[in-house]
């Protein structure tokens, strides 16, 4: 496999996807169409995902891969410091740049999908001769 992480960062990479969405395992497996054994196995690190099981589970939850794969040295490192009181500062400096590159990478996808969005209902709006929204908030600037 060509994954590059490890099982302990995989199987809490799935509890991350779940917990975004506050389900259960129950709940997770029905949105995928699959067997609430198989996330307990992926989550208990006794199953290795593949990449597209990723893939599959973050489409699941309404999640960019991308976003996922930006998240996962982020929880690599939170997952190395749990429990741990010997850290040092250089490690904190650490998960806060990856955090930010997290962030960054989060507010990027979230502009993109909101111009997109915001495109897609103009788009709509002007093939049904409906006032589009981009064209109410100039009116609502100008009175």
């Amino acid at each position: 496999m060509s994954w590059s992480w490890d099982r302990e960062d995989l199987s809490l990479a799935v509890r991350f996807l779940r917990a975004l969405r506050g389900w259960n395992q129950t709940e997770l497996a029905r949105a995928m169409g699959w067997d609430k054994s198989r996330i307990s196995l992926l989550e208990s690190g006794k199953q290795e995902p593949e990449k597209a099981d990723l893939q599959q589970l973050a489409k699941a939850i309404g999640l960019p891969f991308f976003l996922l794969e930006a998240c996962l040295p982020l929880l690599r490192l939170l997952r190395g410091a749990l429990g741990r009181t010997d850290l040092s500062p250089e490690m904190g400096e650490r998960v806060a740049v990856v955090a930010d590159a997290v962030s960054d990478r989060v507010a990027a996808a979230t502009r993109i999908t909101v111009t997109t969005a915001l495109l897609e209902v103009e788009l709509l709006a002007e093939a049904k001769a409906l006032p589009t929204p981009l064209s109410c908030l100039g009116e609502r600037s100008r009175g």
